[in-house]
């Protein structure tokens, strides 16, 4: 892996993951206070990264260089303790930087949970391609749910839930400079829904309903090294589920603005050299293009529309919207208002759910062009913008037998520059949980005139200079963000709180790692809890007593599961049996008398049987908890029984969505 030298104000401090150098750490649990005391502060000018002496990272680089002695303060991911990812993911954005190579993925597990925490936090990271070991976006696409088919890439998550990518053209080498410079500027210019009438679906989070979608956000930014083509394309995925149907839709929005630089005219009799020039955009282009392995999506629609004047504003103002199926906890909820957490615990149920809609407008204006828009090919649509044909020699005032006399007089903004925002909706199975690659690509057809003197002759020469530059990412369909059922960590009540993993079928306790699909589970229709990692269902063994994961090809009372309050109970045996945590292995078959029968809230089993819950219920005080517009259940003395929960029969739920 490289080791970047990068000159970028308030940029102090770097983490490196995939890099291996002698450890000189003397205690880790001393790292915030090493890491605060020895980063470099922004002063106002340029700070640049380079290894310093005290390096605290792993892997085996070919050999960092060190080109100057203006040190940022490294560390080893390795040594990160909760509380140092908790002092990082704190300073101001642009002081953190983690630095991670393909050649170490897949990342072991602890690793890939610091990153993981720190990514959530919004600490960006720069995805650095070992060409040696470039690594297949299988293996990025669980880190970020994206990723790119080539080249260095820069990742940044928002607080919305938004990832956004900064990335070189295919072709161009990244300048790590220019990424972080490019996300700077976005970050200072947040919030910032792209102009235009760019929508982001994490935008929405608001919305009743938003804390549950089943979507994915991601804006890919141009990091043209010319300067010529630059901009942003947002990348939404939303899965809709009902009783009828079942699509993953993909919506494809960009800003691009395209300048070609030698737009206009040279002068050789201003400028002293032998050359007079007219450059003039005679097209501008974008293509948008969605690629599924072994599938083809449906194409549903595009903004701009084909228009053949030239002299107009395009405005396309929609109410879109799609179908969520399942809960949204608001049934259960003391408020009425969603609850993921209520919503994760519900079997899913295509009798519930709930329309999300929104309002998208979007506009673009033409001068002097008009626009050619329409599906090319399966999975693609393209926009040109043509010039008038009579505008084709405007920059030419007069020729004839000597130098042509040029001017710019009658050239208009959009024969410089011109700003595309385009929109694109396709639709897919909503089972289909292959790859599909986004192609966004940006160009221009130059039309060029030069002439010069050969001794005493004038030489003229012509021709149409074209340029295009083109992004590629991959998302991975099976995303769990996309998923029907809303899926989950289960995290045990005890220690630090480790989390359910299916370990090759035992399932046993791991740090949690929002990474790991092992780790992952969805309630499906049969009460079932579906690993997404495995594909198989959690299970109880009553001959060996033991906690698996069991083909999900029959539904049987050993792989269902109800949850009560916080504690999930086997419907074995009428669910007398319930998950637990002894001497750090997840077991379900207690001896009898360990655990209290505790009652069920009437309103609902997952909702709290009494207010002080875990504590010890206190009859005359605490009533059962109960749904918007329902009325509390008082308690009598003979719940006076009842001790506290105990830890480690209780189970948390972290939920997977973009919003987490």
């Amino acid at each position: 892996m490289r080791i970047p030298t990068l000159a970028i104000r308030s940029l102090t401090l770097a983490i490196g993951f995939g890099l291996t150098f002698p450890s000189v750490a003397s205690d880790p649990t001393k790292v915030s206070n090493r890491l605060a005391t020895s980063a470099t502060k922004d002063t106002g000018g340029s700070v640049a990264l380079s290894p310093p002496a005290t390096l605290l990272v792993f892997g085996s680089p070919a050999g960092p260089s060190r080109p100057d002695n203006r040190s940022a303060a490294t560390m080893s991911a390795a040594g990160l303790l909760p509380d140092d990812i908790d002092w990082l993911s704190s300073l101001p954005p642009g002081d953190v930087l983690a630095i991670l190579g393909t050649d170490v993925l897949p990342l072991a597990g602890d690793q890939a949970a610091s990153l993981k925490r720190l990514f959530d936090a919004g600490v960006p990271v720069l995805l650095q391609r070992d060409e040696q070991a470039p690594a297949t976006p299988s293996l990025v696409t669980p880190l970020f749910g994206i990723a790119p088919t080539g080249g260095d890439a820069l990742f940044r998550r928002n607080a919305d839930g938004g990832v956004e990518v900064f990335a070189a053209p295919e072709g161009q080498v990244a300048d790590v400079a220019d990424l972080l410079s490019a996300m700077m500027t976005r970050v200072s210019q947040r919030p910032d829904p792209v102009e235009g009438g760019q929508y982001r679906l994490s935008a929405l989070d608001a919305v009743e309903g938003a804390a549950v979608l089943p979507a994915r956000h991601f804006d890919v930014n141009f990091v043209d090294s010319s300067g010529e083509i630059l901009g942003v394309t947002g990348i939404d995925v939303m899965r809709s589920r009902t009783r009828s149907t079942d699509a993953k839709l993909v919506t494809l929005t960009s800003k691009v603005s395209i300048k070609p630089k030698r737009a206009g005219i040279v002068d050789g009799g201003r400028t002293g050299k032998n050359l007079w020039g007219a450059y003039l955009p005679l097209k501008y282009r974008l293509q948008h293009s969605l690629v599924m392995d072994g599938a083809t999506p449906t194409y549903m629609d595009h903004f701009p529309v084909t228009d053949g004047r030239t002299e107009y504003t395009q405005v396309d103002t929609e109410s879109r919207g799609f179908t969520v199926g399942g809960s949204t906890g608001t049934e259960l909820s003391s408020t009425g208002k969603p609850d993921d957490v209520l919503a994760s615990k519900v079997p899913f149920n295509l009798s519930f759910g709930y329309e999300h809609k929104w309002q998208t407008s979007l506009s673009m204006t033409f001068h002097d062009y008009s626009m050619l828009a329409a599906p090319s090919g399966p999975g693609s649509v393209s926009w040109e913008a043509l010039i008038a044909p009579k505008l084709e020699n405007v920059l030419i005032k007069r020729w004839g037998a000597g130098m042509p006399q040029l001017t710019e007089e009658k050239m208009t903004p959009m024969m410089r520059a011109a700003a595309f925002n385009t929109l694109s909706e396709w639709k897919l199975p909503g089972d289909y949980e292959g790859m599909a690659k986004v192609t966004v690509s940006g160009g221009y057809d130059l039309d060029r005139k030069e002439w010069w003197w050969q001794r005493t002759d004038i030489r003229h020469e012509k021709g149409v200079d074209t340029r295009s530059v083109l992004a590629d990412f991959v998302l991975d369909m099976s995303d769990p963000y996309l998923s029907a059922e809303i899926t989950v960590l289960i995290r045990s009540g005890t220690g630090s709180g480790a989390c359910l993993r299916d370990n090759q079928g035992s399932v046993g306790l791991a740090t949690c790692n929002a990474a790991d699909r092992r780790q992952m589970w969805g309630l499906d229709a049969s009460s079932r809890y579906v690993n997404r990692g495995s594909l198989r269902c959690l299970s109880v063994q009553p001959t060996t007593r033991s906690v698996i994961t069991d083909t999900c090809e029959n539904i049987t009372y050993e792989k269902q599961w109800q949850w009560r309050a916080d504690r999930l109970h086997s419907l074995v045996d009428h669910g007398n049996y319930r998950l637990y945590v002894e001497g750090g292995a997840v077991r379900y078959h207690a001896p009898a008398g360990r655990f209290q029968d505790y009652p069920v809230n009437p309103y609902g089993s997952p909702l709290e049987p009494w207010t002080n819950y875990p504590n010890s219920p206190r009859p005359g005080i605490d009533v059962q908890p109960a749904p918007l517009g329902s009325r509390p259940v008082e308690i009598g003395p003979e719940w006076a029984s009842f001790v506290r929960v105990s830890d480690d029969q209780r189970w948390r739920v972290e939920v997977l969505r973009q919003g987490l």
